[in-house]
């Protein structure tokens, strides 16, 4: 990576001096494009990095990991089963069991 931007900077550079020297008109833009470039391909690969990650992200939220699932599929089956043992032992429910503490 730095071998490239070295070598980035010495293409801006001797464009540049080609414009100053009055050899080629378009030294100013090539030594602009040049030097551009330098940031503008790491910026575009942290974008591509960003939107990969980014959605990564979002297909674990709408496709959650086997363990989150199995999980909630637990409590869920947990919950069930409390609401049934409150059920039997609801003195006002008629069908409950009607148990004795003593």
């Amino acid at each position: 990576m730095i071998i490239a931007i070295v070598l980035h900077i010495l293409s801006a550079i001797g464009l540049y001096t080609l414009a100053i020297t009055g050899i080629s008109a378009v030294g100013y833009i090539s030594s602009g494009a040049a030097l551009l470039l330098t940031g503008l391909r790491p910026a575009i690969s942290a974008y591509e990095y960003l939107y990969k990650r980014l959605t990564t992200i979002g297909q674990e939220l709408t496709y959650p990991r086997e363990d989150i699932v199995e999980l909630r599929h637990r409590f869920s089956s947990i919950e069930e089963t409390v609401w049934r043992i409150e059920q039997q032992l609801n003195s006002d429910n008629p069908e409950s069991s009607n148990l004795v503490w003593k």
